[in-house]
């Protein structure tokens, strides 16, 4: 059906409200298959400890701890942003042959820390004409150790790792990155610093743990950049979008929320004396929000009648909110077919 719809080029709305994940993950599978000109959106959640410039910035602030651990070298070493800095002021040019050569240094003195590799870097360098590997790595290890006075001759932890940061986005081609992405992490990153900082004004010391327990907690989501691409968003979200036309898939009685509010140990009218939500506020809100889209939009609802998993699936209560009049014919239009006992067509493979 909803292929049909968006088949129309005089109906295109540019947003799917969907009630279930379920819902929306079938959604884009199917339309794929059967409209793949048509790019739908799904927007998905990514939190920011897992993005390549947080990861950094954490990585960063822990070079200004004691003891510096080997692990966190050899992470820095590997790692694409500051790979593509070092090449690009000049530090290293041959990477792979540094990255080898690191590792024979731990595998051959089980190097547990900073101060140990530093003395046998320098160690070696110190001899006629070393390898140029062994050259670059310890060129490398020097900037490591400027960067961690700067972090350790501050209070200002947070912002002076943050600087840092930008010394090596303004040194970088960017060659692995999403630059979409990385501009809206980079912008939530940055208020995070600031937030952080002014909270740890009088214990500086806390000042990582907050930013890092903010960015595990911390989720983002980015639009695709398609002129045409179609929105599939929450129903909760569609009363805020400006567009006209707007359609509601998998509009379900198992998709609603207002029936799980209440349980065992917190029954409906305990929450009620308690002040807490209950499941007639919450279906309260639902019929108050429906109400508001029929009123201002001109809205397509579809409703599936079994899952994924062939579970047979109810239409929504809030579609039978109408007059007794207007009733009859609601549930005629509603269950039309549900007792339709056509044999399933044979599915043929090829």
């Amino acid at each position: 059906k909803l292929a049909d719809l968006l088949a129309n080029p005089e109906y295109r709305p540019s947003a799917i409200g969907v009630l279930d994940e379920e819902v929306a993950e079938s959604l884009v599978e199917k339309l794929q298959y059967q409209q793949p000109e048509l790019p739908v959106y799904a927007p998905q959640s990514r939190k920011l400890s897992a993005l390549p410039w947080t990861r950094l910035l954490l990585d960063l602030l822990a070079l200004a701890e004691d003891p510096v651990r080997f692990e966190l070298i050899a992470r820095l070493a590997r790692n694409a942003l500051v790979q593509d800095f070092a090449l690009t002021v000049g530090l290293v040019d041959d990477w792979p042959g540094v990255l080898i050569r690191l590792d024979q240094l731990e595998s051959e003195h089980l190097l547990a820390d900073w101060a140990e590799l530093r003395d046998i870097v320098q160690y070696e360098t110190a001899r006629t004409a070393p390898p140029p590997a062994l050259a670059e790595l310890a060129d490398w290890l020097e900037r490591l150790a400027v960067w961690r006075r700067r972090l350790r001759q501050t209070p200002d932890l947070l912002r002076n790792a943050f600087e840092i940061l930008a010394e090596i986005g303004r040194n970088n081609s960017y060659a692995e990155l999403d630059l979409e992405l990385s501009a809206v992490e980079l912008a939530q990153l940055q208020r995070l610093v600031v937030e952080a900082a002014n909270a740890a004004r009088e214990r500086p010391q806390m000042a990582k743990t907050l930013l890092t327990d903010e960015c595990n907690h911390t989720e983002i989501s980015i639009r695709a950049d398609v002129e045409a691409a179609i929105d599939l968003v929450g129903f909760l979200e569609l009363p805020w979008r400006p567009d006209r036309e707007l359609v509601v898939a998998g509009f379900n009685e198992e998709n609603f929320h207002y029936r799980r509010a209440s349980d065992a140990l917190l029954p409906e009218r305990t929450r009620e004396l308690l002040g807490m939500t209950t499941d007639k506020m919450r279906y309260a809100a639902d019929v108050f929000r429906l109400k508001a889209l029929l009123e201002s939009r001109r809205l397509t609802i579809l409703y599936g009648k079994a899952s994924l998993n062939g579970d047979v699936l109810r239409p929504g209560r809030l579609l039978m909110q109408c007059g007794p009049a207007l009733l009859p014919d609601r549930i005629r239009l509603l269950f039309s077919g549900a007792l339709d006992e056509s044999p399933v067509q044979p599915v043929r493979l090829a």
